[in-house]
């Protein structure tokens, strides 16, 4: 699994299928390809309006997302889980991002470093 930090799009395409990005959503984000690049599996969120869908996707381009599991989603407020969710239609006023950034993964700790959005090296969570 891939993390990256300030990667977060908006689509030209959505529906339920693979979605298609647009670019970056402002100026102070990057495209998710320039952060993980294509055929590298990341946790995504996207939101549409006030719903979420969270899950695993990869880009099989530079800007096609194939969304390969749903995790989650939250719609009208109704939280759902599972690892065999519908994926969400999605409009194209809809924001993709990556969902958990690297250096929240773990915080600062003697041993281990980033290498290529993996981390490497002997690590502890206590």
């Amino acid at each position: 699994m891939h993390y990256a930090n300030f990667a977060k799009e908006t689509i030209s395409a959505g529906g339920t299928g693979n979605l298609t990005l647009s670019g970056a959503l402002t100026a102070a984000h990057i495209t998710i390809n320039a952060a993980v690049g294509t055929n590298n599996r990341f946790k995504y969120v996207a939101k549409d309006g006030n719903d979420f869908e969270v899950g695993i996707g990869y880009l099989s381009a530079a800007t096609t997302l194939v969304r390969e599991a749903v995790l989650e989603t939250l719609v009208s407020g109704s939280l759902t889980r599972g690892t065999s969710l519908s994926k969400l239609n999605l409009s194209t006023s809809t924001e993709i991002g990556i969902d958990v950034s690297a250096h929240a993964v773990m915080g600062a700790h003697s041993g281990y470093a980033f290498d290529n959005g993996g981390v490497t090296g002997l690590m502890s969570f206590t």
